[in-house]
């Protein structure tokens, strides 16, 4: 490469060549990826939404589940910032969620625990949400977007003995009604007993 110097009020002066190299990198962009590690509970969804269903509890029990949260972003990738908006509450309980600065690619964050408890009746449908962020150090940071994890879960009654004991007082009063006026099962034509 030639270089020269240039001014428009001076002349012009012829200075040595000299090699430059430029070396440069392309990062893929971080990808924030939830799993379900152990624990109860369906777990499904991909890329931006996630749903952790518990289904139906009876009254006055729990379940727990674990989850991971991984940087799937292939070599060479950003590293993973993120930030969780703590407003799940209610029937969840959730533990082991912090901010991250930099989770990098294929690393995974473990811990992340949700427990949904029993201790009231009816249908709960909350949202964690985790704002992701792509760095990479060297370059401006690239906001992704919004990732959430919806949390559902049931809460049903537990019959009380009373009404177990009404039941089955129930169907003995209608037993020994049959019985007494002589109710006999029909024959079903075509089969022989």
């Amino acid at each position: 490469m030639w270089l020269k110097s240039q001014n428009g009020d001076l002349t012009d002066l012829e200075l040595a060549s000299a090699s430059i190299g430029l070396t440069a990198q392309v990062n893929n962009l971080a990808q924030a990826v939830f799993a379900k590690a152990a624990g109860a509970g369906s777990f499904s969804g991909a890329a931006a939404a996630y749903t952790l269903n518990f289904g139906s509890l009876t009254e006055d029990t729990f379940a727990t589940s674990s989850l991971q949260l991984s940087n799937a972003a292939a070599a060479p990738g950003d590293a993973l910032r993120g930030e969780f908006d703590p407003s799940v509450g209610g029937a969840f309980r959730v533990s082991g969620v912090s901010d991250f600065a930099s989770l990098a690619a294929g690393d995974s964050l473990g811990g992340l625990t949700i427990r949904f408890e029993g201790s009231m009746l009816g249908t709960f449908d909350q949202m964690l949400v985790l704002q992701r962020t792509s760095i990479n150090g060297s370059g401006p940071d690239l906001s992704l977007g919004d990732v959430t994890l919806r949390l559902q879960g049931r809460v049903v009654a537990v019959p009380e003995p009373a009404s177990w004991l009404m039941a089955l007082g129930g169907l003995a009063v209608l037993a020994a009604r049959g019985r007494r006026t002589g109710w006999q099962p029909k024959a079903i034509p075509g089969r022989s007993g």
